[in-house]
């Protein structure tokens, strides 16, 4: 069984239906399906629903069947999907294992065990953390096999010792020019689209409240009822400037690196992106330079 992130509470203690989120999520790994959201819920009676194929709308929508008051949200991770995308494993374990430990959803996270989790294909979240904050850590995990060059591009700078939740936020905003790991060359991608965590709306404000571990507009506890509504990345939009504008700034200063697409995972650029090509090593050792001020110097 998956460790536990989350203390026992006055609401419900999660240990009491740690057997049940087990279950569930073996139903939920075990699925063959692999282009969609598999998910459920667990309830503070030991109740489960289980969903099978949408795009985690009813994580959104709140529409948890039988459960009435859920205690966790339980998703399936992998990393195949429909569009000839394919991580290593430890790249896949890098990014959970950030998601699951590092990030602003880690203390709401259930699941801290990545071995057990990518053995078992499952992960949960506690409905304590803000409802947004619960909906944007399902779009997280499915970046595996929808978004796989901004995984790879976040894990590059992982381990390049940025501070976890800049290189996220950096990371998932360009994509490299060779599916190699052991390549240099990165260039401008602005996320779009309901399945990110960010898109082109997020501003510096809101990359300084990631890289704290914050939300800028978190809402209620996600088992209460209510409209989550909007696009996910609302809650880091923010003011200050444009984080594209920013990124583009930063990745200009840095110098051209002249390069020709080759990375099945970054088939076309996205037409407001910037042309400019750079290396990840000088970005790496820009960063280093102020990486507590590096969002603040717009």
């Amino acid at each position: 069984m998956a460790q536990l992130a989350v203390e026992p509470t006055s609401r419900t203690n999660i240990i009491d239906v740690a057997m049940q989120i087990a279950q569930l999520g073996a139903k939920v790994g075990k699925s063959t399906a692999t282009n969609n959201g598999i998910y459920g819920f667990v309830g503070k009676d030991g109740r489960t629903e289980f969903i099978l194929g949408d795009c985690h709308y009813r994580v959104m929508a709140q529409e948890w069947g039988k459960v009435k008051d859920p205690v966790a949200v339980v998703t399936r991770i992998h990393r195949v999907g429909n569009r000839s995308e394919s991580l290593s494993d430890d790249v896949c374990k890098d990014w959970y294992h950030y998601l699951f430990n590092d990030s602003p959803y880690a203390p709401w996270v259930i699941t801290k065990d990545v071995e057990e989790a990518w053995e078992k294909k499952y992960c949960a979240i506690s409905t304590e953390a803000p409802a947004n904050m619960v909906q944007s850590f399902c779009i997280a995990t499915r970046n595996t096999w929808e978004n796989a060059s901004r995984v790879q591009s976040v894990v590059k700078l992982l381990r390049a010792g940025i501070h976890p939740n800049i290189a996220f936020v950096v990371g998932y905003h360009i994509v490299p020019d060779t599916s190699d790991m052991n390549g240099d060359v990165f260039s401008l991608s602005v996320p779009h689209g309901n399945h990110q965590v960010f898109d082109n709306s997020v501003h510096t404000e809101g990359a300084i409240a990631f890289q704290n571990g914050e939300s800028l507009y978190p809402l209620k506890p996600y088992y209460e009822q209510q409209v989550i509504g909007g696009t996910v990345s609302r809650q880091w939009w923010g003011e200050g400037t444009n984080l594209k504008d920013f990124l583009k700034n930063v990745f200009e200063s840095l110098g051209s690196a002249d390069t020709s697409y080759k990375n099945p995972f970054a088939k076309a650029k996205i037409a407001n992106n910037s042309t400019t090509s750079f290396k990840m090593s000088m970005l790496v050792a820009h960063i280093k330079a102020d990486q507590e001020g590096f969002f603040s110097n717009a």
